[in-house]
């Protein structure tokens, strides 16, 4: 449990240094995609009223421009119409926050570097390995 609260806090910190670099005056909308752990991630978010987290179980992209940033922690996050809402959601200026499998966890490589490759173009070590320790 308090590697679950340490997560969740790191994730808040993560909301909150976007929100601090996009300026937001308004509360900064957060959509957590529906997964494990993603109860607490939003809990955690809910208690900082800059922020407005809500849990979205089903992500297209024009759901995602109601928002400012997408957390999506463990569940699958395989499909091809899900990434390919993230990739024009990231594209056009949207904030993501991978983690657990999302971000390669118990997997020989991570979805970042295919989500991330056309809006950075001089990527090339576009391969990032996860080994658990």
């Amino acid at each position: 449990m308090r590697c679950l609260s340490l997560k969740s806090g790191l994730v808040a910190l993560g909301v909150l240094v976007i929100a601090a670099v996009a300026g937001a005056a308004v509360p900064l909308k957060v959509a957590v995609y529906k997964g494990h752990g993603s109860q607490a991630v939003l809990n955690a978010l809910k208690e900082d009223s800059s922020m407005q987290p809500v849990m979205l179980t089903k992500i297209t992209a024009y759901v995602l421009f109601l928002y400012v940033v997408l957390y999506v922690g463990a569940g699958a996050f395989e499909q091809p119409n899900l990434i390919r809402a993230v990739k024009t959601f990231v594209h056009c200026g949207g904030g993501l926050i991978l983690n657990h499998t999302a971000c390669g966890r118990n997997r020989p490589e991570t979805i970042f570097p295919s989500i991330v490759s056309k809006v950075i173009d001089r990527r090339e070590d576009s391969t990032l390995r996860v080994k658990d320790a």
